[in-house]
């Protein structure tokens, strides 16, 4: 695997590290977002990260709930939902493998993978017509710049291609949830 690789594939599927998604693609067709919730596409992070190495549970613990307190069944709920994604419509035993008492074990070859470019339409085939000039701006009006594939827009960072890291950045406070409800009953109480 290539440290500068935006894209990772394996088995039937694409993972775009940048916009953190997970495609399916079958040939012939177009690539399909999987739908895969944050817990579970950062434990999928770690074992793309460590492809073939063991990782245990304190590992993934610390990688995917760092500084937060859980149970073994946050893990085992996460590591269902991967595999359910990425074991739907294989024969034979998951791709992740598990070493009872020791941890688990992504087995898949992984490779990176170049951007995937976008077919040509039939609008878009290299003898077509260029595309129309845009209207004049009116007077007074800031001029208005165009992004092209030559001009990327002035906003857009520069494209990092390093491996995020997993959830700690997006973490929420559990307590803030439970001052929440204790306000609200609070609020129930006073109102009977």
């Amino acid at each position: 695997m290539q440290a500068g690789s935006r894209h990772l594939v394996f088995l039937a599927f694409r993972c775009d590290l940048h916009e953190r998604m997970l495609y399916r693609e079958e040939p012939g067709l177009p690539p399909e977002p999987v739908p895969l919730g944050a817990r579970a596409y950062d434990l999928l992070l770690l074992f793309l990260q460590r492809p073939g190495a063991l990782i245990t549970k304190n590992e993934i613990f610390a990688a995917v709930w760092a500084d937060a307190a859980v149970e073994d069944s946050n893990l085992t709920v996460q590591m269902s939902a991967l595999r359910r994604v990425l074991d739907a419509g294989r024969d034979g035993p998951s791709c992740i493998q598990t070493l009872p008492g020791r941890g688990y074990r992504f087995l898949p070859e992984i490779r990176s993978a170049p951007e995937p470019q976008p077919d040509p339409g039939p609008d878009q085939a290299s003898d077509s017509v260029p595309p129309p000039a845009p209207p004049p701006e009116p007077a007074g009006a800031p001029p208005l710049v165009l992004a092209t594939a030559e001009t990327p827009p002035a906003a857009a960072p520069p494209p990092s291609h390093t491996m995020p890291e997993p959830a700690a950045r997006r973490r929420r406070p559990r307590w803030a949830l439970s001052v929440t409800a204790l306000v609200a009953l609070a609020a129930v109480a006073l109102a009977a």
